[in-house]
């Protein structure tokens, strides 16, 4: 996760952040990233997360290669489901 994301907890802090910065909120949501039957970029996902699992020591070479060949078995008969969940948000500064 470290070496994927920044701040893992930043949408989660970003309302309370933004208002303490002095602006109003007008809009905050949710957005959802799904890719199934095509998933060529969450395949790069799980590709690089095994690579990165492995080269930090915290699971084997096999194990990585066992999970990057499990998720392409899961797109070849297709059952692969990759999904992120983004967020958006827009704010003002009062007048």
């Amino acid at each position: 996760m470290n070496a994927l994301v920044n701040d893992r907890w930043l949408v989660r802090r970003v309302v309370p952040m933004t208002k303490a910065a002095g602006f109003d909120i007008v809009r905050f949501d949710s957005h959802g990233y799904v890719q199934t039957s095509e998933p060529d970029y969450m395949m790069t996902l799980v590709t690089r997360g095994a690579d990165i699992l492995a080269a930090s020591g915290r699971i084997g070479l096999q194990l990585a290669d066992s999970l990057k060949e499990e998720g392409k078995r899961r797109v070849r008969e297709g059952t692969f489901f990759g999904f992120i969940a983004f967020a958006s948000l827009i704010a003002a500064k009062p007048k």
